[in-house]
């Protein structure tokens, strides 16, 4: 016999579990473990005969083979039915949404699952399987999800809950009889108890947690204390609401939370009772209420630490002013760093702040010139290290302000608090657009240093595993803090091979980078004045280290003035989303994953996302990175940031751009496997015209674009011995279809050596040439004379433009040809009567040929040759 039940005093969510599950398990008996809560005893009276339930006295237990429970995992909440765990032929399964007791039912079989409501749950089995409950059973369903999820507001309320909620609408449920079990209202001795614990509250605040706590003793039991405790948290507007009440010589706990990160069951739980993270209960025997009230105090004082606080979310370090700094100054500052307030600091202690408005209007009136200190606000709001991120919301809101100055015990400013600081703390990425800095939120769940440390186990080649570890170590030796951070971490995510290494040091990287040239016995570069090192080790690998930094634009396009910074700082003046997330190296942080705007997400919905507005602006040449990454991943450019992108090539920012700096990022979108796609994503978005002036892509040299991978590919494979330059060959195949005058400003733009330029400029008539002559070429030497002084680039471009035949003598070429060397040499002529002098080059030149054209095939017949050629020589003279 199957028997379905749930835990002692049912609330709505274990009836409608039940029901639910029935439909799952058709042949299953229904029946409460034991008391059932006020306002389901209240519901059942009326419904009784349309629910198959009934009493545990009624069922046999020695007929139960399968033991399906719901909405609990608790064995000491089953009333009778705990008898039946200790049966090892009783099959048992569980339902539940809350988290695992510390003394789990044995060999259960249990789905745990993260719902607001473990109806929810069972309701969307019953939709996969095209289950539709009648009218009567979707109403006590959605009752139970609604009462579970605080009518789909709480913060456990999650898509299943809806989902849920829609199934069962649609099914029949009646919202209406919903409505009037949830508000059910008081009877008169509920009123009056609800009165008198109102009157006895007792409001704390710990750790930034508003904490009420109520006692009552009254002569007779009352059911519905439970009912009354949530009446008591609406109406005081607290976190945690405990009532203690004594009835019938026991003291009823009950107790209930507004925030998913104080589970009220864990502190319950301390005191015997039960229940889950937002309501619980317990009854108490052999304590007065007082006595419990101290107790449930002291270990609310020692259990309650929040897990956001104010040195968690602030800025640091915080870009500060001084009191005679000029209200110009200051509002250089702020446009400087984005800022729309500074601090006043003066003598190392904070003085006052200074907003954005305050300098506008002063520089409105023409008091540009005037000191800080006549304008600054004086009396700032503050707060401690360890302020809760609810105490920093009470005092954004409740004094409009926009930021929170972090100081210690010693009124030394530690760091900044803002408004964006507290909403993406709160909701991440989806807080209103208009308080966007194009900022994310840490990716929950993926934070864990033991993931990240077994991606790069599995991810990166062994030798580079080792140099990440030893960098790691000689940074906690040397006590600097050392993060892997941009490509390297991105493709990490991605599973794509990259061996660069970018370390970012906090505070100095040049010191460290000395210490790790030692180690490594490499050679070190450094630029003091960016703060940057590069290690190039014996093996090839190459580190490049950076100090923590900052940058700002004076100009568009201009290069960047730098300070030293933070990581987060650091990571913030960089391209896009995708390479702002960084790994921890030293020490024990080895492993720990920092993303601070959303990278890993980015990465997820594969989008290119510029970190702030101005970022095209401040360097326009991450216009052609966002589509290098866009085509190399297969992304989108992000709506918001394609426009900015299309606002900064509508300024032309572009060609603001020192060429080298264009040169150098057309040499790695040209070197891309996807540079066709890359090509043509440029021209739809209008890029070309900024870049090369006249070139035009015609159908045919789209055509040509897409074929020369495969040629490029070919002639990799068919030789060794030449680095072919691929963006180069791209550049030669765009230039087909420019004309002249417009051609000729291209090496200008791009920075062109003088190779480079003389092969761009010339390869209209090698082309021409090239093809007709190696058209034309009969045998070894001809293709061999024809094609040693031209360029391998444009070699594979002409085979691109001209298809097959030219592709036959390149391989003959390289394949055969280059390889074709004579065996005898100048001693070996000198030997045979040759007198040194220009007849013994000329004459190896001609063995040469020979053996090209298959005339000779080895020494013996060279040297045959070689005397025929010597006995004319004689008898010319």
């Amino acid at each position: 016999m199957q028997v379905i039940t749930t835990h002692v005093n049912t609330g709505f969510d274990g009836l409608g579990a039940m029901l639910a599950a029935s439909l799952l398990y058709p042949q299953a008996a229904l029946y409460f473990p034991g008391h059932l809560s006020r306002p389901v005893r209240e519901l059942y009276s009326l419904y009784k005969d349309a629910l198959p339930i009934k009493a545990p006295e009624m069922l046999s237990l020695g007929t139960v083979k399968e033991l399906i429970i719901v909405d609990t995992q608790q064995a000491s909440r089953l009333g009778r039915f705990k008898a039946l765990l200790e049966r090892p032929d009783v099959q048992v399964t569980i339902f539940d949404h809350y988290p695992s007791p510390s003394e789990p039912i044995a060999h259960a079989k249990v789905h745990q699952v993260q719902v607001g409501a473990i109806t929810s749950f069972l309701v969307n089995q019953l939709a996969m399987r095209g289950i539709v409950p009648n009218e009567t059973e979707a109403t006590i369903m959605a009752l139970g999800v609604y009462a579970d999820t605080a009518s789909l507001s709480g913060p456990n309320t999650t898509m299943a809950d809806l989902d849920a909620v829609r199934y069962l609408l649609a099914a029949g449920a009646r919202l209406e009889i919903i409505h009037r079990y949830m508000y059910s209202p008081l009877n008169q001795d509920q009123r009056q108890l609800l009165e008198e614990l109102l009157a006895n509250s007792e409001h704390l605040y710990h750790h930034g947690v508003s904490i009420l706590i109520t006692l009552c003793s009254i002569d007779h039991y009352l059911d519905g204390l439970g009912l009354l405790t949530e009446r008591l948290a609406t109406i005081e507007d607290a976190d945690l609401v405990f009532c203690l009440v004594e009835m019938d010589g026991r003291v009823h706990l009950t107790g209930r939370s507004r925030l998913s990160h104080l589970p009220v069951d864990e502190i319950v739980g301390h005191f015997g009772g039960a229940g889950h993270p937002l309501a619980a209960a317990a009854t108490i025997k052999g304590r007065s209420l007082l006595e419990l009230r101290d107790q449930l105090v002291t270990y609310l004082e020692s259990k309650l630490v929040p897990p956001i606080k104010a040195t968690h979310i602030m800025t640091h370090p915080v870009h500060t002013t001084h009191p005679e700094a000029t209200m110009e100054e200051v509002g250089q500052t702020m446009l400087r760093y984005g800022h729309n307030g500074l601090p006043v600091l003066a003598n190392g202690q904070l003085v006052g702040v200074i907003t954005r408005r305050d300098v506008d209007k002063s520089i409105h009136h023409g008091l540009a010139h005037t000191p800080v200190k006549g304008f600054m606000s004086r009396q700032v709001v503050t707060v401690s290290p360890d302020a809760s991120l609810n105490e920093i919301q009470r005092l954004l809101v409740g004094k409009d302000i926009g930021r929170l100055p972090v100081v210690d015990c010693d009124g030394r400013l530690l760091g900044i608090v803002t408004r964006s600081d507290v909403l993406r703390a709160l909701h991440g990425r989806s807080y209103p657009y208009w308080y966007q800095m194009n900022e994310r939120s840490y990716v929950d769940g993926f934070q864990s240093g033991q993931m990240v440390s077994e991606l790069i186990n599995e991810r990166m080649p062994r030798r580079l595993q080792g140099l990440l570890l030893l960098i790691g170590q000689e940074a906690a030796r040397h006590q600097v803090r050392a993060y892997l951070v941009g490509g390297v971490v991105r493709d990490l995510m991605l599973n794509m091979p990259n061996h660069d290494i970018d370390i970012v040091v906090e505070p100095s990287a040049l010191e460290f980078a000395q210490q790790l040239g030692r180690v490594f016995g490499a050679a070190v570069k450094t630029n003091p004045l960016f703060g940057t090192a590069t290690i190039e080790q014996p093996e090839g690998v190459r580190i490049d280290l950076v100090t923590a930094r900052s940058e700002f634009y004076v100009s568009p396009a201009a290069m960047p003035e730098v300070e030293q910074a933070t990581l987060k700082q650091d990571l913030y003046r960089r391209d896009f989303t995708i390479n702002t997330m960084a790994i921890a190296l030293h020490g024990t942080h080895f492993g720990e994953f920092y993303d601070f705007f959303g990278g890993r997400a980015d990465l997820e919905a594969g989008i290119v996302r510029v970190l702030f507005n101005l970022s095209f602006v401040e360097d326009p040449t991450r216009i052609l990175r966002a589509i290098r990454f866009e085509q190399r991943y297969g992304f989108e450019i992000e709506p918001e940031t394609k426009g900015f992108l299309m606002n900064a090539l509508e300024h032309r920012l572009l060609e603001k751009v020192p060429a080298e700096r264009i040169r150098t990022e057309l040499v790695q979108l040209l070197s891309e496997d996807k540079a066709p796609f890359i090509i043509l994503r440029m021209d739809e978005l209008g890029i070309w015209s900024a870049l090369l002036p006249g070139l035009q892509l015609t159908d045919e040299l789209i055509a040509h674009l897409h074929e020369a991978q495969n040629y490029i590919d070919w002639f990799e494979k068919l030789q060794s011995d030449v680095k072919l330059s691929r963006w180069l060959v791209y550049l030669l195949l765009l230039s087909t279809g420019t004309k002249e005058e417009q051609l000729q400003t291209w090496p200008k733009q791009l920075a062109l050596t003088k190779r480079e330029r003389e092969l761009l400029l010339s390869f209209s008539d090698c082309r021409s040439r090239l093809s007709t002559e190696l058209a034309e070429a009969t045998d070894g030497e001809e293709v061999f004379q024809i094609l040693t002084d031209k360029s391998a680039e444009c070699q594979v471009a002409v085979a691109v433009l001209h298809g097959m035949a030219v592709k036959k003598k390149l391989g003959l070429y390289w394949e055969r040809l280059v390889h074709i060397r004579p065996e005898v040499d100048g001693h070996d002529l000198l030997g045979i009567g040759f007198r040194p002098g220009p007849q013994v080059g000329q004459v190896l030149r001609e063995l040469h040929m020979a053996r090209l054209n298959g005339q000779v095939v080895n020494k013996e017949q060279e040297l045959e040759l070689a005397r025929q050629l010597l006995l004319t020589l004689e008898e010319g003279r």
